[in-house]
């Protein structure tokens, strides 16, 4: 076993004897610029900021764990942001992007409601291997996201030339993962991390950040798109009868699924589908006095970042439990009406 693989199986011994298999938010209070700032809840992100290496995006001078939203801890916040979400507004939200992703590369299988059904479970397991897939650099882990991908037009026709381009990159293809689902957008986290793994250690990887190792597998065409990451998760839950990931369930099919009736009919593993545009994965779903509360799983473009918002999470809301309509979407720590389009998605479920 290569000393790479040896690192990541020693980490993935100690996080599973020292972590809680599943978490929720672990501060009450928003921590940095313009939160609360209660005491408790900084020293929380302080001890976890400091948990994460300085390559992954954890401050490059230690904080002192003190429950105070100084300066040091702000940039640090931020730094964290930039480099694992891609923004920095300094600031950590209870079950917000930053402290589930903090949370997450803390080792837990984070869920942004509570994971009471089997399945609820077994997706959030299913959602930290997708979001975080951890590599050894010069002995230290790092974790990222992977990129968006999708494979068709612009996007699929770079990746094939930049494959073409470099018979590197072509053999740790070959030799490393199986290249038809991996080139074809349905990549497993294992393929991801076995071929990122692989061209760090030929050295084709620059700069080794998370932004850096996003663009290298953005690249060359090696991550999941939205219906391969649903379409997996069904499987999951579904073994039985399962789709075929990589020829057959893309979201034109994934649309024509049964689809659910209500809001109160949702459950783990149904989907929220755009025609035959997009798909999100519904993680976790609970009933709320305000309504019908619920986190997707999605691999997503980005009209801001060239390699799109990559695979991630969002949390929703229907106020009517009858009735598909006013859906809100959860916006730092407050629910607001959603756009148009995402109120245009239809609801489907694999049973």
């Amino acid at each position: 076993m290569s000393h790479s693989r040896q690192l990541y199986a020693l980490l993935l011994i100690i996080l599973c004897l020292t972590i809680p298999e599943y978490a929720r938010a672990q501060i009450e209070n928003s921590v940095g610029v313009g939160g609360e700032n209660v005491a408790a809840d900084v020293k929380k992100i302080q001890v976890f900021l400091n948990s994460v290496s300085d390559l992954s995006g954890g401050p490059e001078q230690r904080l002192d764990e003190d429950g105070i939203a100084g300066p040091k801890t702000i940039a640090a916040i931020e730094r964290f942001q930039r480099m694992q979400l891609g923004f920095e507004d300094g600031r950590v939200d209870p079950q917000g992007k930053t402290e589930l992703r903090l949370l997450r590369l803390n080792g837990m299988h984070v869920v942004r409601g509570v994971a009471d059904t089997d399945d609820e479970k077994k997706l959030a397991e299913f959602t930290s291997a997708f979001a975080s897939i951890v590599v050894s650099v010069n002995g230290k882990a790092v974790s990222i996201r992977p990129p968006y991908h999708i494979n068709a037009g612009t996007r699929k026709a770079k990746a094939e030339a930049n494959r073409q381009a470099s018979a590197e990159v072509r053999k740790i293809i070959s030799n490393s993962i199986g290249a038809y689902e991996a080139t074809n957008g349905k990549a497993t986290p294992d393929q991801i991390r076995s071929f990122l793994q692989a061209a760090i250690d030929a050295g084709l990887v620059s700069p080794l950040t998370p932004d850096g190792m996003r663009d290298f597998l953005a690249t060359y065409g090696i991550s999941t798109d939205c219906s391969g990451l649903a379409a997996r998760a069904c499987n999951l839950l579904h073994p039985v009868d399962p789709l075929d990931v990589v020829n057959g369930a893309n979201t034109a099919y994934l649309a024509k699924l049964p689809s659910v009736v209500s809001p109160a009919e949702l459950k783990a593993g149904d989907m929220m589908v755009k025609g035959g545009s997009h798909v999100r994965l519904l993680t976790d779903v609970d009933v709320t006095p305000a309504g019908i509360e619920f986190t997707t799983l999605e691999s997503t473009a980005s009209k801001v970042f060239p390699n799109g918002n990559g695979i991630g999470e969002r949390r929703w809301r229907f106020p009517n439990v009858q009735e598909f309509t006013q859906l809100h979407e959860m916006i730092g720590s407050e629910f607001v009406e959603a756009s148009a389009a995402d109120q245009a998605y239809i609801y489907t479920s694999k049973e």
